[in-house]
């Protein structure tokens, strides 16, 4: 299959995202379509997931230290990048793909 992948793939952050098959679903679709490529589904999967997580956890939160917008703007936009982010922060994503439910639709 022909890539067509761009370097990184920019996705607005939404709810969606926090349906974990609707993640996997996406997954499938960009490396079928070939817009990813040198990730598996699951770790696109839980990329998607952490970030709309993230953004939907911190946003909440009545204060804002740097810290947490830091982690709010790193969360949206989402950019996957082929071969996967970094080794630190893809395991803090599987790491909330783990421990957190998502939601159900």
């Amino acid at each position: 299959m022909e890539r067509k992948y761009t370097d990184p793939v920019t996705l607005a952050n939404g709810l969606h995202y926090l349906n974990k098959q609707y993640c996997i679903t996406e997954a499938k679709r960009m490396l079928a379509e070939g817009i990813l490529a040198d990730m598996s589904e699951q770790e696109i999967a839980e990329e998607l997931f952490a970030h709309a997580w993230l953004l939907h956890t911190f946003a909440k939160l009545p204060f804002r230290p740097k810290l947490i917008g830091r982690i709010i703007a790193h969360a949206d936009p989402i950019d996957l990048q082929n071969g996967g982010d970094k080794a630190h922060r893809m395991l803090v994503f599987r790491i909330i793909w783990k421990l957190s439910r998502g939601i159900q639709k």
